[in-house]
């Protein structure tokens, strides 16, 4: 379900700012999977030697993780798709508010990160432990990841992410020239990976997911089938199937009184035969 949902952004008609924000949540999400890793290990070996791991020590829970919550906004992408949810909000050890969030079900699982927390009153603080104090590792994120450009064309001041206060207690205006001002997102790799796609091979995002759910299907489905795990009308599915169908990326067989749908070879090189989309 990860890997299908970045996939599709990849290829989607979406603008180029669009893609390196989506991709970029990409990244993030890899930097808790593997910030929980390094935490869970650290447990396991002692080198976290505090009494409140000695429950769990050999298999800890590693599912969850604390930030300010004035950092949410910049997860949001994350949280909508599910790949994280916010669970609580508790004190830290430094007094100040804590956002819990934690890592989906099936990725924790995936990822072998126990997920949840241990039982017991004594371990209601389990996840605002320093360890999972992420603050740090999402600001320098956002510090690398993010700058703020000015939407003048005859400005385009651009400021550094530090800077993101001061401009909010400013409206969020340029001080050059008081237009508004964007948060966007910019990465070099994200960037050189957006170039390597074949423009030809960009597709509406929802006739990427019909792709999707005909290459998970592995045989011919009905038109109701692929409406049903994309929440659209079985209406909607048919048209732009034929609509795929006209450039050799779906076959529709019409021997029996419904269409059945399936994808073609030239789909599976396109799409799914390397890299482009795993």
């Amino acid at each position: 379900m990860i890997s299908k949902y970045f996939d599709i952004a990849s290829h989607s008609l979406t603008s180029f700012n669009e893609k390196v924000s989506e991709l970029q949540q990409k990244e993030l999400l890899s930097l808790f999977v593997t910030k929980l890793k390094t935490i869970k290990r650290q447990i396991v070996t002692g080198e976290l030697s505090g009494i409140i791991y000695n429950k769990d020590r050999n298999n800890p829970y590693c599912s969850h993780f604390n930030f300010q919550p004035n950092l949410e906004h910049f997860l949001r992408t994350l949280e909508l798709n599910f790949f994280i949810t916010k669970y609580n909000e508790l004190i830290n050890k430094d007094g100040n508010k804590a956002s819990i969030y934690g890592l989906n079900y099936g990725l924790a699982q995936s990822e072998n990160l126990k997920w949840g927390k241990p039982e017991g009153n004594a371990h209601r603080s389990y996840f605002v432990e320093r360890p999972f104090d992420f603050n740090k590792d999402i600001d320098s994120f956002l510090r690398e990841s993010k700058k703020i450009v000015c939407i003048n064309i005859a400005c385009t001041k651009s400021y550094p992410y530090e800077q993101l206060n001061f401009l909010e207690f400013n409206k969020m205006r340029c001080i050059e020239c008081q237009y508004p001002v964007e948060v966007r997102s910019f990465s070099e790799s994200i960037t050189a990976e957006i170039s390597k796609i074949d423009n030809a091979k960009l597709l509406p995002r929802l006739e990427l997911m019909i792709l999707h759910e005909l290459h998970k299907a592995d045989e011919k489905i009905l038109a109701r089938d692929i409406a049903e795990e994309l929440d659209a009308s079985s209406q909607l599915i048919a048209k732009r199937a034929e609509k795929l169908d006209r450039k050799g990326l779906v076959s529709r067989d019409k021997s029996d009184a419904l269409i059945k749908y399936s994808i073609t070879s030239k789909a599976m090189e396109q799409y799914f035969h390397d890299d482009n989309l795993r």
